[in-house]
This record gives C-alpha cells, sequence and structure tokens, in this order.
C-alpha cells in the first residue's frame, strides 16, 4: 500500500512538471538587457512584454534568438545593433530598429491598437523566410538590405524604400500590397518573384525597379487593379523573361519604362 501511494505521488509529480513546461514564462526586459550584455540569449518557451517605457538592446557581436514557442510582444522599443533569429512571433505596436541581422523564420507583425502603430525601421539587413504583416497606418522603412524569400504583405499601411535602400524579391518571393497600402520606391527594387498590386493599393516608383518575373496589377479575378505610378525620374526595366500583368488596373508613365518582356493589358486600359 505504502508503495502504491509512492507511485502515485511520483506520477502526479511527473504530470505537474509537465503542465508547468507548457506554460510559457516570462522574461523581464531588464533580465533580457543583462543576459544580453553578457551573451547569446535563447528564448525556450519564454516571452517577453516590452512596455511603452521600456527598451530591449541587442548589443553588437550578440544574438537574440526566439524558439519556435517563444513571442515577443513589443509597445516600447527595440534597438538591435546585433542578431535577432526569430522562430515564432513578434508583435510590434511601436518601434522596432534594425541596426544590424533579423532573420525571420516565422511572423513579424508591424501591427497597431487604439493609441499606438507599428514602425519598422531597418538600417540594417533583414532575410525573411516566412510572413511579414505591415498592417493599417503602419510604416515600413527600408534604408539598406531587405530580402524576401517568402512573404510580404503590405494591408493598408506604407512601405517606405529609401534612396540607399534595397528590396530583392527573391524567386520564391511575393510581395502582396492591397487595401490601400502604399509602396514607395526612392531606391532599388528587384523582382525575381511576384509582386501583387491590388485595388485601392498604390506604387510610387520614383527610381528603378527591375522585373525579372512578375508584376500583377490586379485583383484575385483579374477584374479590377490598383495604381502604378512611375514618376518623372523612375525607371522600370521589364527585363527578359518576365511579365507585367495590367489586368483593369492603372498605370501611369511620366519617367522611363523598358519592355523586353512580356507587357499585358486588358480591353479596358
Amino acid at each position: 500500500m505504502v508503495l502504491y501511494i509512492i507511485y502515485i505521488l511520483y506520477k502526479m509529480h511527473d504530470l505537474s512538471f509537465c503542465c508547468l513546461s507548457l506554460i510559457q514564462q516570462e522574461i523581464s526586459v531588464n533580465d533580457a538587457n543583462n543576459k544580453l550584455i553578457e551573451g547569446n540569449l535563447t528564448l525556450i518557451n519564454q516571452f517577453i512584454n516590452i512596455k511603452k517605457s521600456e527598451i530591449l538592446i541587442i548589443p553588437k557581436r550578440k544574438t537574440l534568438i526566439l524558439d519556435g514557442k517563444s513571442n515577443i510582444n513589443n509597445q516600447g522599443k527595440i534597438n538591435n545593433y546585433g542578431s535577432i533569429n526569430n522562430h515564432n512571433s513578434i508583435l510590434n505596436y511601436d518601434s522596432l530598429n534594425n541596426y544590424g541581422l533579423i532573420e525571420n523564420n516565422y511572423i513579424i507583425s508591424n501591427d497597431f491598437n487604439y493609441e499606438q502603430y507599428g514602425k519598422i525601421l531597418n538600417d540594417g539587413k533583414i532575410n525573411n523566410k516566412r510572413t511579414i504583416n505591415n498592417n493599417e497606418c503602419c510604416i515600413f522603412t527600408n534604408n539598406n538590405i531587405f530580402e524576401n524569400n517568402a512573404r510580404i504583405t503590405n494591408n493598408g499601411g506604407t512601405i517606405n524604400n529609401n534612396y540607399t535602400g534595397e528590396i530583392d524579391n527573391k524567386k520564391d518571393g511575393r510581395i502582396f500590397n492591397y487595401d490601400n497600402g502604399k509602396l514607395q520606391n526612392n531606391g532599388a527594387i528587384n523582382n525575381n518573384g511576384t509582386i501583387y498590386n491590388y485595388i485601392g493599393a498604390i506604387v510610387d516608383n520614383y527610381s528603378v525597379i527591375n522585373n525579372n518575373e512578375t508584376i500583377v496589377n490586379s485583383d484575385f479575378y483579374m477584374k479590377t487593379g490598383g495604381i502604378i505610378n512611375n514618376k518623372k525620374d523612375g525607371l522600370i526595366n521589364n527585363n527578359v523573361g518576365a511579365i507585367i500583368k495590367n489586368h483593369y488596373g492603372t498605370m501611369n508613365n511620366k519617367g522611363i519604362m523598358n519592355h523586353c518582356g512580356i507587357f499585358e493589358k486588358s480591353l479596358a486600359n
């Protein structure tokens, strides 16, 4: 009987340990900053909740890793001078400033609430391998290198690619611009994947767009489209083997458009 009771208590201990291991543990911004000063920090089934007055700093030559069960909820500031390797979720309501490297393997959302909206500034390099969402009223500013190997969704927000900025949309990359989204290019956009510009969305090109694959200025059903404005000093190169599908969309050209590839338009254009 005593052995049986000991056995039951042992099993209960195992069960309680398993339940505790499933619960995310919070790590404070202060603790995270201190650990990152000392060395790299890996979040394992943990989360960081950054409040308005708080700043999470990743120093040079240091790395913050989020495993598949960890996340960051940011209503303050994140200043990255080192590396962030994300395997789960970063939700940004205020400021995410990247001066180093961000490797995104799952989801980064630039989002808003009733008090504030997200702002992402990239002065370093972002390598997106999964999903980046730039939602309504939010601003994504790229001043350096932004590589997209998967999906960027600009859902009513603004993406500013500045003079020193380069957006490389890779072979498997897709950029979705819709719901009054704005993509403003003053730098370079190199498209080797697909760019979709839906109804209500606008692309303003003041610099260079190199299209080596597909640009679709239309909705899902090829019945309505967005607006592409190639401004006075703008250059759009539709290169050999590439295609621009302007189905029921609007293309206003005041710059230069070089069509060495295919340009499709509907009877309505």
